[in-house]
């Protein structure tokens, strides 16, 4: 196993994340390429994780500058307490979760007697009552 002389995960990080959100196939080159230059075995790697699906200057559609993992990072938020445990423990504090959050949904939905939820029937009622904005 070759070993890097400038192998720092978090400068590598910052510099794939540089690339992912170049806007020109240019700067997206020039930052992979310094990749490659210190991580010749990267090209692979990289190639095969399609680029097009990540790179803003690569992508073929339009992505307005945005990458967004929001749900991603929001499920590993999540799940951090359980992160470290052994398999079997860590998928049962899950489950656990998972079924605490229905019941507390389930118990607050109880209650309710109207058709839309409190917040639905708040923005609702603001639109009857001030139809002009």
């Amino acid at each position: 196993m070759r070993s890097y002389p400038f192998h720092n995960k978090k400068h590598w990080s910052s510099v794939f994340k540089k690339a992912a959100y170049a806007p020109s196939q240019q700067e997206f080159t020039r930052h992979i390429n310094n990749i490659l230059e210190s991580m010749p075995l990267a090209r692979t790697f990289i190639a095969n994780s399609d680029p097009q699906s990540w790179a803003n200057a690569l992508f073929p559609g339009k992505r307005w500058g945005i990458i967004n993992n929001n749900m991603a990072e929001c499920w590993n938020n999540w799940v951090k307490p359980a992160r470290y445990l052994p398999i079997v423990a860590m998928v049962d504090h899950i489950r656990v979760q998972i079924m605490n959050m229905m019941h507390r949904r389930r118990e607050t939905t109880l209650g309710m007697v109207q058709e839309l939820s409190p917040k639905k029937e708040k923005v609702l009622k603001k639109i009857i009552s001030n139809p002009e904005s």
